[in-house]
């Protein structure tokens, strides 16, 4: 059966570029307006993730608290900060003390909209966080007074996400057996941290060449380099979206290791409840501003979303709808590859469960690994009456290495999905849309 094409395939091919390959071209061609401009794709490409990862965390923190209290809240997040500070804790007490705070730094530095301002002495580390870009920002921004429901501080004034944060040193310096790592946050609403490496086998050394090291990011420097003159930038922006990975990794790990701790509480209800409070609500503000996007901009962006998930896709075009032919997805399919080691992630280990039970959030599947259930959550509320913009097929990827897909449907395409796609999560129609008034 034909239809009519709205991009060949040379075009898909083009829309798929990430802006770092772009980039490239544009500075062989001498482009050095066209470099600056996506250079700037560049530095904030990451943000939307960024977001959607770090509300989806502080909103089922504070679900989790809300649900059972604030003393197994701090139960739960001190057991997964110890699954995430296991390979940190094993390189300091082996005498790694410099890849480990650089280790840590990369995971604070590449956090949407952070700035951090290094020193060092002879007996620490310091790093000034102007601003944190996860639990500060989210303090800076007042969510807290916003949302009081998810994101209230606990009792003794600590904000939410900075109290995961506090997590992670605990587990860290009870596994190292000192006080290793320790932050400061600001009294105000700056948003500001002071962050602690206090030296141990390097105490009276110097660790690093200057500030660069730690504080520049590669879009940074590279930017640097053109007001200087230099357009000796090419590995700077090479595959700069693997940049932000250490903070993609880790954020991932920590989404996983939150739903585990829901699905042990509740099973797949409560986690099932979860993501409608939490991580739909985070969700939702991205179907309107798709809903504005003509269908070029939806097919770009949506590939320059998986490949700042660390992806790899192909594009292909159907008569109603895109599919992103995933090949792994870099979230959910690396994770059940064991191909995430910065934090290391298997699942079969604590936290990290392949479930049994069929479930609509398991696409129906037994032994199904539990992260990808954010998927079904997803396909659901689009399939009760939100855009079609993000439908994944749960049956892709049946075994590690499997590519996954995923299915943009096009602006003005019938609200028409196979009864393949429905019964993977029980349904068996899908709903009206909703106006679009209704998703601002």
């Amino acid at each position: 059966m034909t239809f009519q094409r709205l991009f060949s395939e040379e075009q898909l091919i083009e829309l798929a570029k990430p802006p770092a390959r772009l980039a490239e071209e544009a500075l062989a061609r001498g482009d050095l307006e066209r470099v600056r401009g996506l250079i700037g794709e560049m530095a904030n490409g990451h943000k939307p993730l960024h977001v959607l990862g770090l509300h989806t965390l502080a909103r089922m923190w504070g679900k989790y608290r809300n649900d059972f209290g604030e003393e197994p809240a701090d139960r739960m997040l001190a057991a997964i900060a110890e699954r995430l500070t296991e390979q940190w804790a094993a390189d300091w007490s082996a005498h790694r003390e410099k890849d480990t705070i650089a280790a840590i730094t990369s995971v604070y530095r590449n956090q949407a909209g952070a700035r951090i301002m290094p020193s060092e002495t002879d007996d620490a580390v310091v790093l000034e966080l102007t601003p944190c870009g996860s639990g500060g920002m989210l303090h800076r921004q007042k969510w807290d007074e916003r949302h009081p429901e998810w994101y209230a501080p606990f009792s003794n004034g600590t904000p939410l996400a900075c109290r995961a944060c506090k997590a992670l040193q605990a587990a860290l310096n009870a596994q190292c057996g000192d006080r290793i790592w320790t932050t400061e946050n600001a009294p105000d609403r700056s948003g500001t941290c002071r962050m602690t490496f206090a030296k141990q086998a390097t105490r009276g050394e110097r660790l690093f060449d200057g500030p660069e090291e730690l504080s520049a990011t590669r879009p940074a420097q590279a930017l640097a380099r053109l007001d200087r003159g230099d357009v000796d930038i090419g590995g700077l922006i090479h595959e700069q979206h693997r940049e932000w990975q250490p903070w993609h990794d880790f954020m991932l790990c920590w989404l996983e290791y939150t739903f585990a701790a829901f699905h042990e509480a509740g099973g797949y209800d409560l986690l099932h409840r979860a993501f409608l409070e939490c991580y739909e609500t985070a969700f939702f503000p991205r179907y309107a501003v798709f809903e504005q996007w003509s269908d070029t901009e939806r097919v770009q962006r949506s590939a320059w979303s998986w490949y700042y998930h660390m992806g790899r896709i192909r594009i292909l075009e159907e008569e109603h709808r895109f599919v992103f032919v995933l090949e792994p997805c870099g979230s959910g399919a690396r994770l059940f590859s064991g191909a995430v080691d910065a934090p290391p992630f298997r699942y079969g280990k604590p936290l990290a469960p392949l479930t049994k039970e069929p479930h609509e959030l398991s696409f129906g599947r037994t032994d199904f690994p539990l992260y990808c259930s954010h998927c079904a959550a997803t396909n659901g509320t689009q399939f009760d009456g939100l855009p079609l913009i993000f439908v994944v097929d749960g049956h892709a990827q049946l075994h590690p290495g499997m590519p996954c897909r995923q299915y943009l449907y096009k602006k003005g395409a019938p609200r028409q999905v196979e009864q393949r796609l429905l019964s993977q999560i029980n349904r068996e129609t899908v709903a009206p849309a909703q106006p679009l008034e209704a998703l601002s």
